[in-house]
């Protein structure tokens, strides 16, 4: 969406605001869990001029850009949650034996990254005959904000698959 106005003669904005969502199902270490990506970009922009007179512009310009990024383990099993391997996890926890694929969802899943981001920008341009001068300032300010499950579904890790067979130590 995009609205353009001319306030007075010498004065104008327009707004600006853009979204996308896209989706995501890709392949983890077994063919059994895959991963479900989700994301959105918005962006939020207003510019605005003014004319002082014939040889002084100033414009400015003020941002607001947010993806954000949520990512979680799907399995067409059903696996109880009574037997996560950590009562707090959100999902079933990794199986490793060395020389066999993992098994489980990806140790660092749920995910979600949220980004804020702020823009602000002011430039003055003066004309003076064949001459111009153009000075200005921008400033911009990045919240991350990161949350994880990493490793907290925990994993079983076997010393051999005989050990893992015998329910050995891990």
């Amino acid at each position: 969406v995009r609205l353009d106005h001319k306030l007075t003669e010498r004065d104008s904005v327009f707004v600006r605001y853009t979204f996308d969502d896209a989706k995501s199902i890709g392949a983890s270490d077994s063919y059994l869990f895959h991963i479900d990506d989700k994301t959105r970009q918005q962006y939020a922009t207003l510019t605005g001029s003014h004319i002082f007179n014939l040889s002084l512009l100033n414009s400015y310009r003020i941002g607001f850009t947010r993806p954000t990024d949520h990512v979680i383990t799907l399995t067409g099993l059903n696996i109880p949650s009574g037997l996560n391997f950590s009562p707090e996890a959100s999902q079933f926890g990794q199986i490793l034996i060395p020389g066999l694929t993992a098994f489980g969802p990806s140790s660092t899943y749920p995910l979600d990254h949220v980004l804020n981001s702020f823009q602000f920008a002011g430039d003055f341009i003066l004309q003076h005959g064949k001459h111009s001068l153009k000075f200005g300032a921008e400033a911009n300010r990045s919240q991350l904000n990161v949350g994880s499950e990493w490793f907290k579904a925990a994993a079983w890790s076997f010393n051999s698959l005989e050990s893992f067979l015998q329910a050995g130590p891990v």
